[in-house]
């Protein structure tokens, strides 16, 4: 899980990319190995190293936002898990506080003992932390979606958005993964559709863009 250390000659090849492209915002997803939430000694050591080493990335390339699914309990249970997150965290994050680097909890779709299927996990995760203001949230639709959350009719769709402000607090929200899924609302499944061929459809995306 250890990542290599970015070279110079890359650094300097993303910034000219950047630079030649005009891209005004860059947002870094740490790997799907990562899991904050194992009831594993080995596991959490390796992941708290991973996580440490995606944002000195982020610092070394200027990203601001690194997103990360919060992880898999495994078995023990989602209060145990979410507290082995809050512990985890807090040791990863006591080394970046003074710096402007979020850690972007993810919305999961809940399969298997996946946390974050439910926006009060993320919520509970971000308000326990030592470090709350380098903590926001990245909403994935196709993992609502699977997760029981609708938003396929204006009706619903400001029905969540009331959640979100409600539950997370709108503004903690700083990245929408856009996806359709291939699965039914509530499945608990995470299969990505390309947007409007799946089962949210076209239209719930336009309201998340109004």
């Amino acid at each position: 899980m250890v990542r290599k250390k970015i070279s110079e000659d890359h650094v300097q090849k993303f910034f000219l990319l950047k630079k030649k492209y005009k891209i005004k915002s860059v947002i870094a997803h740490s790997a799907y190995l990562i899991n904050l939430a194992s009831d594993n000694k080995n596991t959490i050591a390796k992941s708290i190293t991973a996580l440490s080493e995606e944002i000195e990335n982020c610092k070394v390339l200027n990203i601001k936002y690194l997103v990360l699914h919060p992880g898999s309990h495994k078995g023990s249970g989602e209060t145990e898990g979410i507290k082995r997150i809050v512990e985890n965290l807090n040791i990863v994050l006591q080394k970046y506080s003074d710096s402007n680097i979020m850690i972007l909890l993810e919305t999961t779709a809940g399969q298997g003992n996946s946390i974050g299927h439910k926006l009060e996990h993320l919520k509970e995760i971000r308000e326990k932390s030592e470090f709350a203001k380098n903590i926001g949230y990245c909403i994935d639709t196709c993992h609502l979606f699977a997760a029981g959350y609708d938003f396929r009719d204006k009706k619903t769709f400001f029905a969540l958005k009331k959640k979100f402000d409600k539950i997370l607090d709108i503004e903690n929200i700083k990245v929408i993964h856009f996806n359709d899924s291939k699965k039914e609302l509530g499945s608990r499944v995470d299969r990505h559709e390309h947007i409007g061929k799946g089962k949210i459809g076209a239209n719930a995306f336009g309201f998340f863009l109004n």
